[in-house]
């Protein structure tokens, strides 16, 4: 099917029709069905304007009624002629649901009177399933961008707070200039202080683990800072959104 149009299944239905006339025999349609391949022929008049249509059921149907009238037995006799269709365009999800409120397989595709195509249930199970493998592909792609990427945040965490507390350092040199004292940088009992913090607040999953890291060193250092009665250096340089999730 073509892969580009989100009804290609209706599209592509027009090229599956066969008809039949209200007049022909039950056998000449059976022959028509089995020859073509289709489990649905359109029944046209003399205009072309469709007035019903047969299927294999319908046949199966009346075989097993009456096998003797298979050769005398018309196909107007035999046919569904309170029709539902849909016009060209409409949605699989449309189709599916009228198909399950009415009970049948096959769906005309109407326009003017005139069927331009049918739609089966097998093409709808067909789209539903390239749909599906399509969600499922992205699903796999996901996971596997997903598992290392929420693996990795366990595994590197430790080692980017040491990064970031050198970062901090760095920053306190050049802000503190000749100042520069242990109240503008991060001791090692600090970061140890801000890492248990980290671990503990690892339990709250609706945080992203960057975020709390860089609240709980804001909010260490503002301890730090006040008990000092020192002014506190800026490391907005620390802020950033991340998506990695915990």
């Amino acid at each position: 099917m073509n892969e580009s149009h989100p009804d290609a299944a209706i599209v592509e239905a027009a090229a599956n029709i066969v008809a039949v006339s209200a007049e022909a025999s039950v056998l000449e349609a059976a022959a028509r069905l089995h020859g073509n391949h289709v489990g649905c022929l359109v029944v046209n008049d003399d205009s072309g304007r469709i007035i019903g249509i047969l299927t294999e059921r319908d046949v199966v149907r009346h075989l097993a009624a009456d096998p003797d009238d298979v050769r005398a037995g018309k196909v107007r006799d035999i046919m569904t002629a309170e029709l539902a269709s849909c016009p060209p365009g409409t949605s699989i999800e449309a189709v599916r649901e009228t198909m399950a409120h009415h009970g049948i397989r096959h769906l005309p595709v109407v326009v003017d009177d005139v069927a331009v195509g049918v739609i089966s249930i097998r093409d709808v199970m067909g789209r539903q399933l390239e749909l599906d493998r399509a969600m499922r592909s992205v699903a796999e792609q996901v996971a596997m961008l997903g598992i290392p990427l929420i693996y990795a945040s366990s595994i590197v965490l430790k080692p980017i707070i040491w990064v970031i507390a050198w970062i901090a350092r760095i920053a306190n040199w050049i802000v503190g200039g000749k100042r520069r004292t242990s109240l503008n940088m991060l001791s090692r009992e600090e970061l140890k202080h801000v890492i248990e913090e980290q671990e503990e607040d690892r339990a709250t999953p609706d945080r992203d683990p960057f975020n709390r890291l860089v609240s709980n060193i804001f909010t260490l250092r503002k301890k730090v800072a006040r008990e000092a009665m020192t002014p506190l250096p800026s490391i907005r340089m620390l802020r950033w959104d991340s998506k990695v999730s915990d």
